[in-house]
C-alpha cells in the first residue's frame, strides 16, 4: 500500500502541473491553450489537490499518524524531483507517466476491493 500513495503523489503532482499553462502545452503538446482554460485549470488544480489529500490519507491509513505524514512528505519530495527530471527532457513522458500512475492506483483497489467481496 505504500507504493499507492507514491503514485498517488505523483499523479497528484503531474495533475497540478498540468494546470499550469506553461506545463500543459509542453506537457499536452499543443502550441494553444483550450477555448476556456480557465475552467480547464481550474477544475484540473482542484484534482490535484484532491488526489495529493488522498495520498495523505493513504500513507496515514498505512503507516498511522505517527510516521503517515512523514512518509508522505518523503513520497511528495520523492515524487517532485522525479517529476521535475521527467519534465525536463521529455514533456509528453511526465503526462504518460502520470496518466498510468493514477490507472494503476485505480486498477489495483478494484483487485483488492473486489477481493474482499470474494
Amino acid at each position: 500500500m505504500d507504493i499507492l500513495a507514491f503514485l498517488l503523489s505523483y499523479g497528484g503532482l503531474s495533475t497540478l502541473c498540468l494546470a499550469m499553462p506553461k506545463h500543459y502545452q509542453a506537457m499536452r503538446g499543443h502550441a494553444s491553450l483550450p477555448r476556456n482554460p480557465s475552467l480547464l485549470l481550474l477544475l484540473l488544480r482542484i484534482l490535484g489537490w484532491v488526489i495529493l489529500g488522498l495520498s495523505f490519507a493513504m500513507a496515514v491509513h498505512t503507516a498511522g499518524w505517527s510516521f503517515g505524514p512523514v512518509q508522505w512528505i518523503g513520497f511528495l519530495s520523492i515524487g517532485g524531483l522525479a517529476l521535475i527530471f521527467v519534465l525536463s527532457y521529455a514533456p509528453r513522458l511526465a503526462l504518460i507517466f502520470g496518466v498510468l500512475s493514477l490507472f494503476s492506483v485505480l486498477l489495483t483497489l478494484l483487485i483488492h476491493w473486489t477481493q474482499s467481496l470474494i
